[in-house]
């Protein structure tokens, strides 16, 4: 079952969604620890619907979650989804402030789809913005989308952000990608899904071929 079609059910209905943020958080920030042990230096980035985002208590819980194992906040990625809308704007700003002052990072994802635009970016204290793969993939070769691309990593520099472009599969938009100064990237040019044991190995050979300035994000 594609995440498209589970995400979107669990975003629907609060007990479901309060389950699955709680199984994410949890299994990605015990994953990090793991690795961490295993000599891996990674970030590790998790998707929030943004009706999370109207839980007051949501900032020390997942600060405690981080602390229970061991990983440093500045190395949790919390990338706020377009499906979803919060009840509250002036309550998601708060909580969005207070992940921010304990050192964790916000994403907007899918920047330019769903509710991921301009007036949610200036609103709240993101400091990565994650193009959407629909833009990303072939830009190398549409005229359309790589002016979208271009704009993006522009807005992204300009306000102090991180880049990251999504869907990345093909060499031809990776290269232009880097040619735009884009920070970071992930897709399956990068690397398909694998298991927690492949990771080693997969980050060996990475490392080899990329060189060890590479950034490791887990998602």
């Amino acid at each position: 079952m594609a995440p498209d079609v589970f995400v979107a059910i669990c975003e629907d209905s609060v007990e479901l969604g309060e389950w699955l943020l709680e199984f994410t958080v949890r299994e990605s920030l015990a994953f990090a620890s793991r690795a961490r042990e295993a000599g891996l230096d990674i970030d590790v980035a998790v998707n929030v619907h943004a009706k999370a985002f109207d839980d007051l208590a949501l900032p020390e819980w997942i600060e405690a979650i981080a602390a229970e194992s061991g990983t440093p906040t500045n190395k949790v990625t919390l990338e706020i989804t377009g499906r979803s809308v919060a009840q509250n704007a002036v309550r998601m700003l708060d909580v969005a402030t207070r992940l921010r002052l304990k050192g964790f990072n916000l994403a907007i994802d899918d920047f330019g789809t769903g509710h991921s635009g301009l007036s949610q970016l200036r609103r709240l204290p993101f400091n990565q913005l994650k193009i959407d793969r629909q833009f990303v993939h072939g830009s190398a070769d549409s005229t359309s989308s790589r002016s979208v691309v271009e704009a993006s990593i522009a807005l992204a520099r300009n306000l102090q952000m991180t880049s990251v472009a999504e869907g990345v599969q093909r060499r031809g938009d990776w290269d232009l990608l880097q040619s735009l100064g884009c920070e970071e990237m992930q897709g399956f040019f990068t690397a398909r899904p694998m298991t927690e044991d492949g990771l080693s190995a997969w980050s060996a050979q990475w490392n080899l071929h990329a060189g060890s300035n590479r950034r490791l994000v887990s998602q």
